[in-house]
């Protein structure tokens, strides 16, 4: 099983394009696990999506 970390600390639309890469990640990799460290702004959105696995929060940003 490979497992994946993605960082979209920005907003829902950016995440959108990432949500392809995901949905083909798991669509070639179907025992892939996928977690995404996502912001305050698209933190329950993300969740909502069934090919992501899990979903880190981060609070404040990088810095």
């Amino acid at each position: 099983m490979n497992k994946y970390l993605i960082f979209r600390t920005d907003r829902i639309g950016d995440f959108l394009l990432t949500a392809i890469l995901i949905n083909s990640i798991k669509r070639n990799e179907s025992n892939s696990h996928v977690t995404v460290v996502a912001s305050q702004k698209n933190y329950n959105y993300i969740k909502s999506f069934n090919s992501v696995d899990s979903v880190i929060l981060l609070k404040n940003g990088f810095f």
